[in-house]
């Protein structure tokens, strides 16, 4: 008998559940996924378990890596994960999003699963790498449907505080995956329409986000040779960045970080062979703030040409796979492993969190997308000047 009364047999039947929820995602298993996703005997035993693990407060989510909990919480989480996915594609509209930041008892009776946005979030800050990771997904596919609603925020000051607190805390995490994916949900929530009240809970305005964005800033302004390794490292924090110039509120400190000077060194830096796509989201946003003078757009427009160049001559050299994406290795049995590692990749490959999985051809499309559509929004804002 493993943690919390889940048997290994117990793990594996959620594993096949996950693999039919993954399935209806792409249109098949479809009738068997809904019955699934409104079982409300699963979604008790979920809360049941998840109540069980956090009765403790940390103590439980913080045993060593590889025990009995972990595997139990692992397994939880790649079905929540795959529960939300399968709840956008089965039943779309069906749900308040919302119901997630676990309103007051009796004030909703869906969604079933038995996990709320505060539960995922404390899995998130306690739980192992491997539990953090999936953890980072549950809460972006969570979060992607508050955001694709929009539907005025429900949850108090204080909860949403606590979200942004616990994501602003793994910007830096030393798992790179965990640290993209938390700046993306912080992203979404700087997005979200909120009352004015908020704002302090955003925090948009705080030394925290200020510090990130002036690392950003600082690094890859410095006169030296930026590396693609270095344009990786900071992946994170350009989408934070990036963020931060999409809100309709503008730290009025972006001026100051992004001047004409630090645009001027940042471009300097650049060369055709480590322009990624994050770069060009940035310049992107920045051209649209009119944070970019017309010889920098012209030097820009410039180098994304050569890029385009390289990156159309390195297409030809290269095969589409996905090559070796660093799975983590999960000692379990046999069976258990095998299908744990299953799902790990599906929920890996599924995902459009991290732009540059995937195979040579998928990452050189995307980059060249984003080339274009710079190139674009430059002609308009030039032609809209004109006139």
């Amino acid at each position: 008998m493993r943690a919390n009364g889940w048997t290994e047999e117990h793990l594996l039947v959620l594993g096949v559940l996950s693999l039919v929820l993954y399935h209806s995602t792409q249109g098949v298993l479809v009738e068997t996924a809904k019955f699934i996703l409104l079982n409300s005997s699963l979604a008790s035993l979920i809360r049941a378990t998840v109540d069980g693990l956090l009765a403790n407060g940390s103590a439980s989510i913080e045993q060593e890596e590889e025990s009995d909990t972990e595997h139990t919480l692992v397994f939880l989480l790649l079905f929540v994960h795959f529960y939300l996915k399968s709840l956008q594609a089965v039943l779309p509209g069906s749900v308040d999003w919302q119901n997630f930041f676990d309103l007051p008892e009796g004030t909703c009776a869906f969604p079933a699963v038995g996990i709320s946005c505060q539960d995922i979030c404390r899995f998130l800050h306690f739980g192992s790498s491997l539990v953090k990771l999936i953890a980072s997904h549950c809460l972006f596919e969570l979060l992607s449907g508050i955001t694709d609603q929009q539907n005025g925020l429900k949850c108090t000051k204080g909860y949403l505080r606590s979200i942004v607190a616990v994501l602003e805390g793994l910007i830096f995490h030393c798992d790179h995956r965990i640290a993209l994916n938390s700046s993306l949900c912080l992203s979404m929530i700087f997005s979200w329409e909120v009352p004015s009240t908020y704002h302090t809970c955003l925090n948009r305005n705080s030394s925290w986000c200020r510090m990130i964005v002036e690392e950003l800033a600082r690094s890859l302004a410095a006169p030296s040779s930026v590396s693609t390794s270095l344009m990786n490292h900071h992946r994170p924090a350009v989408h934070i960045a990036t963020a931060l110039l999409r809100s309709k509120t503008v730290p009025s400190w972006m001026n100051s970080v992004f001047d004409e000077a630090c645009v001027s060194s940042l471009i300097e830096n650049l060369s055709p062979n480590n322009i990624s796509v994050e770069v060009v989201l940035l310049f992107q946003q920045l051209l649209l703030s009119a944070y970019l003078k017309p010889d920098q757009i012209d030097k820009l427009n410039h180098l994304l040409q050569a890029c385009k160049r390289c990156t159309h001559m390195g297409s030809k050299d290269n095969s589409d796979c996905t090559g070796e994406q660093g799975r983590k290795v999960v000692t379990m049995s046999s069976d258990l492993g095998e299908i744990c590692e299953v799902l790990l990749q599906l929920m890996s490959l599924e995902t459009q969190l991290d732009v540059n999985f995937g195979g040579y051809h998928a990452r050189a499309n995307r980059l060249m997308e984003e080339m274009e559509l710079f190139s674009r929004l430059a002609e308009d804002m030039r032609f809209e000047n004109a006139c």
